[in-house]
């Protein structure tokens, strides 16, 4: 699956303010697994001169690796500002994204039969829970809406009241798609 790789994108490099013109930057990012960090790689970022280059040193199974990307600068279609490109070693294609497949970086079209984890999934799958995700939000919405209310009132006259009954058949509705949302997505893992 392709969404589950280690990835690096221009935004992350944007956000981590190594992209620009005219700049060179080095920094090392960590990728952990819940409380352990089970990997990392150092970034280069120069955008200075000609050839403006990426590079990555990272190490996988006790082999050390260094590749190096041309970065990609292109002007943006309003005319203001530059937009950044990565060109993929393996298919030579631009790319926002890298992702480690194996021991190397690669663009997404470098990953034979790559998938992302939704295309795998049937379109009554993913409907069926969308739909079932919004119908909780509507009952959450309308039992909070009710507990709020400032005249609310369980029973009158021994007797419960069309709001309290109404409740009631919410909760109980909404138990019932928790325990559907619980059994598609054990049956997706």
């Amino acid at each position: 699956m392709i969404d589950q790789l280690i990835r690096i994108s221009i935004s992350d490099l944007l956000r981590l303010k190594m992209l620009g013109t005219n700049t060179h930057a080095t920094r090392i990012i960590s990728w952990k697994g819940g409380y352990s960090k089970f990997g990392s790689v150092t970034l280069v970022v120069n955008t200075r001169g000609d050839n403006s280059y990426i590079e990555f040193s990272y190490t996988v199974k006790s082999q050390e690796i260094r590749e190096r990307f041309e970065l990609l600068p292109v002007i943006s279609h309003l005319k203001k500002g530059v937009v950044w490109y990565m060109r993929c070693n393996r298919s030579g294609s631009s790319c926002k994204k890298l992702y480690l497949n194996g021991t190397h970086f690669v663009g997404r079209k470098a990953i034979v039969n790559g998938l992302y984890s939704k295309q795998i999934c049937s379109k009554k799958y993913k409907h069926g829970i969308v739909r079932d995700i919004q119908s909780l939000k509507i009952i959450d919405g309308e039992i909070s809406k009710v507990k709020n209310s400032k005249y609310f009132i369980q029973y009158f006259a021994e007797r419960p009241t069309k709001k309290y009954l109404k409740l009631l058949a919410n909760i109980k509705k909404r138990k019932q798609l928790e325990e559907r949302l619980q059994m598609s997505i054990a049956v997706k893992n």
